[in-house]
């Protein structure tokens, strides 16, 4: 076969510039030509005509020789193009056929593999009758497209199979036109798709599978923002149908008024660069019924289009979760820093990442961040002994960064410019899921107050042990069932043969029983809630010297409910005094009764005059402790139980105290001014024409309720005290006032209540006392006195008389400085009627925001003082020591306008600091506080004129109001 000249060669039926004619078209022409040709007259012609003629003839024979070359040429073109056309039709995957202009097949190649029909078979038949009926609308349309415009359509549908399947076949037409330019026939190709349109239909379906099931709301954007796909998510998450968004809305219409130039700044910027967008971001939207809600909007450009491909997750909840945890976290990061506990939490390599504000409280660190690498310097804070800085590896901090147990560890931190704090610490690593150490949490509870109360509870009982061990007579404690629970060594001495007494029945030990004795103290104790005595034998041993003693029971009770909780057995062994009875039975009962007074006035000065004022000590800061705390503080209980032991304590020592004398009383309201202007006379005879008296009375004095004989007593016991600390000439105060006590008041006084009170106060520039002296003041028969000059009974009497009426009592003294007594009565405000103490004062406590310092070596005082500046608004500076308030008043960088100073103290009285820190700060201000009254310490000389003065103890209103006085004083 040849090949043809040119690979563009038209398939069978084209010439090179023109369609080559059939056979029957070039018959038609020869029958036409031979009907118009005519067979020349020789005869009549011309030899001219004649050649001519054969001229002509031979022309038209050249013509037609030239005719029939070029048309077998043709023929041979023709058959070399129609082998070409037939080899490329028959191997070629494709299938190609040629129809007239009304579909008819004129020509079909090799199909049997496609259609499973013989291509002979078709010839004649319409394409259109293979067509699926579903199909034959779109593709009758391309067909008549195509015969009209000539442009070659490119259609996909189905065609039905000899077997009556049906195929997907892509189809594309030709239209070939004559050689007048006149459409005459179809050359079509088709091809074979059914495995493509099954893999695109499978991958539509996955991928639209994707489209619908994604739990995010997924758009296709059009370029101008309208919504051309949405998914069924969109539909729930903005509750428009699909019909209503496509097409027809802009998804900007729904985003946020305050996000939406973000939105579209982001949609512009994809189009002109899709790398130059954030693909992700959050964004707030509306839905259709106006819920706001947030989502995560991400965006991608789909190739070779200006669509995007928009995909909207709704985290309204992580969002809300979210919000939640950073409340939550900001919940608990204000309980971190304002607990009471100290809390301190570091990296895995041991930074500090969260100091709370009690761990810098306690560590004495400032507010603003410690860096890690400043961190390292603080290590030597913490101290085992309260000495020697722990080693780092030894750091609750570190230890739990290990993994090592701290577990109620107790340190000492000792911040460098504070007092040292005793810490009880627990702590723990921090792990993450894979359980890697990733930090550590400690905590740290100031045990500080505990830890002194402690220690004050135990030197407490450990004095009060020594005191019952110290005591010539027995004493036992028993339960309620009489089981013994301690004795004294005179118990052990006098009752134990073999073996501890503790553990057994006292009828046992004592009096070798198998049942309570008959008429028990103890029984009646425990029925009568009171103290009960009984008379009973001694030792039931033969060799025993102790044949008789005097049985004591005392109840201990319960604090709140007066339960009684045990028994306090106190035995005295009065064998002597029985062997003589019959014979001294006066003197006897005078000696019994001595005895007892002896006996229990030691013991209860012995226990009173320290132990009650330690318990004092614990039981007033054990209140203010409990005042201050909230009863779900750990600490709380354990600070109550302390202060409800001291409180049994002090039942023990009431116990023992009520077998002192008692006075009999005629209580009536009194006007105390009448009442000591009435005896000024004879007290004047009883000191001495050497001491001078002064007489200061209060204004509109309230009325106490007393008998007026108490007053008598009360005066001469204290002029008598006066007049003996006073060696040569002095002097003697008394004054009287109305005071006011309230809750800030009490704190320093243990024994007072809120209410109304008259001061009686009396003060002398005597000798004074020491503190020894002072502690038993109010001890029965204690006296420094010589043998004889003195009972000791002077201040134990007066002391008994303002503790049945109500009141209490203060005594302040110093050796050399003299002494000051004042005597706090309950004040009534309604004649001839007993009522309740008043109520605080409504007046308001003045206040301010000045510098103050306060020095003073009393520390429950100046803590006292600084509390109640700082509750009025002042900036309160304290100081201990005079040597440490001038280095304050030097160093402070402010000005310091007012000092407040005791008038006694170490190192330097009150007024020589005062001179000296005016020096320092010279427009200071000076309030003077001390123990006297402010005609004594006027009168010893101590202040100049004019100095401001206070007297302890003092309310805050006092305080408040004196504060004010003193700044408003103009310098003289």
């Amino acid at each position: 076969m040849k090949k043809p000249k040119n690979s563009q060669d038209k398939v069978p039926g084209r010439s090179e510039t023109t369609p080559f004619p059939d056979p029957a078209t070039l018959r038609e022409k020869a029958a036409q030509k031979a009907k118009n040709m005519s067979l020349p007259d020789f005869d009549s012609m011309t030899a001219a005509e004649i050649q001519q003629a054969f001229y002509e003839t031979r022309i038209t024979q050249i013509e037609t020789e030239l005719e029939n070359r070029h048309l077998r040429k043709r023929l041979d073109q023709y058959a070399d193009h129609a082998e070409l056309f037939t080899a490329i039709t028959e191997n070629i995957l494709d299938l190609v056929a040629l129809t007239d202009l009304e579909g008819n097949l004129k020509f079909v190649g090799k199909s049997h593999e496609i259609f499973g029909y013989d291509p002979k078979s078709l010839v004649g038949k319409n394409v259109m009758d293979f067509v699926h009926p579903d199909d034959l609308p779109r593709v009758l349309d391309a067909f008549k497209d195509l015969v009209a415009s000539g442009a070659p359509p490119r259609t996909e549908y189905r065609c039905r199979r000899k077997d009556g399947t049906y195929i997907w076949i892509e189809a594309r037409g030709t239209l070939l036109k004559d050689e007048n330019g006149h459409p005459h026939e179809i050359l079509f190709s088709s091809r074979d798709i059914t495995r493509r349109k099954g893999a695109l239909q499978r991958s539509e379906n996955y991928y639209r599978a994707i489209f619908e099931t994604s739990g995010a709301a997924i758009m296709i954007i059009e370029q101008d923002s309208r919504i051309s796909h949405a998914n069924s998510r969109f539909e729930n998450l903005f509750g428009y149908s699909r019909k209503e968004a496509e097409g027809n809305k802009c998804w900007t219409e729904f985003v946020h008024p305050k996000d939406l130039e973000k939105i579209k700044k982001n949609h512009d910027l994809r189009r002109q660069d899709p790398g130059g967008a954030p693909s992700g971001y959050e964004f707030r939207f509306f839905t259709r019924s106006g819920e706001l809600r947030h989502g995560y909007l991400t965006a991608n450009m789909i190739a070779d289009t200006t669509q995007s491909l928009v995909s909207i997750v709704d985290i309204t909840d992580l969002k809300k979760a979210e919000e939640a945890i950073e409340n939550e976290r900001s919940y608990l990061s204000a309980v971190i820093d304002n607990i009471g506990e100290a809390i301190v939490i570091c990296d895995a390599e041991g930074r500090i990442s969260r100091f709370n504000k009690t761990a810098r409280r306690l560590h004495g660190l400032p507010e603003q961040p410690v860096l890690p690498e400043q961190w390292a310097e603080h290590y030597d804070l913490y101290q085992q002994d309260g000495i020697t800085p722990l080693p780092r590896e030894e750091i609750p901090l570190f230890r739990a960064l290990q993994g090592l147990p701290v577990i109620n560890e107790e340190i000492v931190v000792v911040p460098k410019n504070s007092r040292p704090y005793s810490l009880v610490c627990n702590g723990q690593a921090l792990t993450n899921e894979q359980g890697e150490v990733v930090g550590a949490v400690v905590g740290m509870h100031d045990i500080t107050e505990r830890k002194k109360s402690e220690e004050k509870l135990q030197k407490n009982e450990a004095f009060l042990r020594a005191v019952f061990e110290s005591i010539q007579d027995g004493i036992s404690v028993l339960n309620n069932d009489l089981t013994i629970r301690y004795t004294n060594p005179v118990m052990q001495k006098w009752y134990s043969q073999s073996g501890p007494l503790e553990g057994q029945k006292c009828y046992q030990a004592y009096h070798n029983r198998d049942k309570p004795c008959p008429n028990c103290p103890s029984l009646r104790c425990l029925e009568s809630g009171g103290v009960e005595m009984e008379v009973i034998q001694g030792a039931p041993y033969e060799d025993s010297p102790l044949k008789w003693v005097e049985l004591f029971s005392f109840p201990i009770k319960q604090e709140g409910d007066d339960k009684i909780t045990g028994l306090v057995e106190y035995v005295r062994d009065i064998t002597e005094r029985k062997h003589v009875e019959k014979e001294h039975e006066k003197l006897q009962a005078q000696l019994y009764q001595a005895q007892k007074m002896q006996s229990i006035g030691r013991l209860a000065g012995g226990v009173a005059h320290d132990f009650n004022n330690k318990l004092s000590i614990i039981n007033g800061y054990a209140e203010m402790a409990l005042d201050t705390l909230e009863t779900s503080d750990p600490i709380y209980a354990n600070i109550r139980e302390i202060y409800r032991a001291g409180l049994h304590s002090a039942d023990i020592v009431r116990q023992l105290l009520a077998f002192a004398r008692k006075q009999t009383i005629s209580p009536v309201q009194i006007d105390l001014n009448d009442t000591v202007s009435s005896l000024l006379k004879m007290l004047q005879r009883l000191i001495g024409e050497n001491i001078d008296l002064a007489w200061h009375p209060g204004n509109n004095l309230w009325p106490v309720k007393m008998d007026p004989a108490q007053v008598d007593q009360i005066m001469a016991n204290l002029a008598v005290n006066a007049r003996d600390a006073i060696f040569d000439v002095g002097k003697m105060t008394i004054e009287t006032k109305n005071v006011v006590f309230d809750h800030d008041g009490c704190k320093t006084n243990a024994e007072s209540t809120p209410g109304n009170y008259v001061l009686l106060g009396v003060s002398d520039n005597g000798c004074g006392m020491d503190r020894d002296v002072l502690d038993k003041a109010f001890e029965p028969f204690f006296t420094t006195k010589d043998i004889g000059e003195g009972s000791g009974l002077g201040l134990p009497t007066v002391y008994g008389i303002v503790k049945q009426n109500s009141g209490f009592i203060n005594i302040y003294s110093e050796p050399g400085e003299g002494t000051t007594v004042k005597i706090y009565l309950p004040g009534h405000t309604s004649p001839e009627s007993v009522s309740a103490p008043a109520q605080k004062s409504g007046k308001q406590t003045p206040t301010g925001s000045e510098t103050v310092l306060i020095v003073e070596d009393e520390p429950a005082i100046l803590q006292m003082g600084k509390e109640m500046l700082t509750n009025l608004g002042y900036t309160v500076l304290t100081a201990a020591r005079p040597a440490a308030a001038l280095r304050l008043a030097e160093e402070y960088e402010g000005e310091i306008e007012l000092l407040i100073t005791d008038v006694v103290m170490p190192e330097m009285n009150g007024r020589d600091l005062a001179a000296q820190i005016h020096l320092l700060q010279p427009e200071i201000k000076t309030i003077y506080i001390s123990g006297y009254t402010e005609e004594a310490i006027a009168h010893r000389g101590v202040l100049d004129n004019g100095v401001q003065f206070i007297q302890k103890p003092f309310s805050m209103q006092d305080l408040g109001s004196k504060v004010r006085e003193a700044l408003a004083q103009q310098e003289t």
